[in-house]
């Protein structure tokens, strides 16, 4: 291999490299904005839940709505996770619609709130998990760039001391 190539491979493999990595830090910006969106959404609907459990108004329920439709977007239905949790949604906001029973309702409205809880965490910790771990492009793409980058420099000392 020509000394002239060395330079640009090492160049091309840094180049290669910090765009990756500028790409992936994004997208782990982005996946922490929607985690945090996701954790205040279920919060305040749990928290509207258990409010409509002794008294509802019709602007309550709206609320509670709005936080369901926005968390049901946030969802990735081809997910098991995500299906577990919107039935969860699902479950909660018909049994607020349709029981009058206080005591009942208010029983009732707190499992179902506890078990959107429990469905958010397990999404949070896997999302939480790939934002650590990273993207497998982003893995697959810095090994590569990392092994050009050690074979060029590699290259280069020997021709230097053999050179």
């Amino acid at each position: 291999m020509s000394d002239k190539l060395i330079g640009p491979i090492i160049g091309a493999s840094v180049a290669v490299l910090g765009m990756v990595v500028a790409k992936e830090s994004k997208i782990s910006e982005l996946r922490q904005q929607w985690i945090d969106g996701l954790r205040s959404d279920v919060a305040k609907l749990v928290s509207l839940a258990l409010q409509i459990a002794t008294v509802s108004t019709a602007q309550e329920l709206r609320d509670a709505n709005e936080c369901i439709m926005r968390i049901q977007l946030r969802l990735n239905m081809k997910e098991q996770e995500s299906i577990d949790l919107n039935t969860a949604l699902n479950s909660l906001q018909n049994h607020a619609k349709l029981n009058n029973d206080t005591l009942l309702k208010n029983q009732t409205l707190q499992a179902l709130a506890n078990d959107v809880i429990h469905k958010t965490q397990v999404i949070l910790k896997n999302e939480w998990k790939r934002v650590k771990r990273g993207e497998w492009r982003y893995i697959v793409v810095l090994i590569i760039a990392s092994i050009s980058l050690l074979f060029s420099i590699g290259l280069l000392l020997y021709r230097w001391l053999h050179g």
